[in-house]
């Protein structure tokens, strides 16, 4: 595992000087969330996790629902495709 924290500290600065809109995280599991969400001055404003019927991500989407705004869900829709749906928890 490489130095998440000194990358999210990173994001946060190309946050603040106004080169990117938001800083979002990608396949964080609850340990990992809680390690950037606990240690940064800018929350994450999306987590996007892989999800479909057969690893559905039941407890994660639960444990996310009171700690941010959005959750990008990967579907694999078949010869379409991947696709992301936007949920608003």
């Amino acid at each position: 595992m490489g130095d998440d924290i000194g990358t999210y500290k990173a994001l946060e600065e190309a946050y603040k000087q106004g080169k990117c809109k938001a800083i979002g995280l990608f396949n964080f599991n609850e340990r990992e969330f809680l390690e950037i969400y606990n240690n940064c001055q800018i929350k994450p404003a999306v987590n996007q996790i892989e999800t479909h019927l057969y690893f559905n991500q039941k407890k994660c989407i639960n444990f996310w629902k009171n700690i941010i705004v959005y959750m990008n869900l990967g579907l694999l829709l078949g010869v379409l495709g991947l696709k992301c749906l936007r949920i608003k928890l």
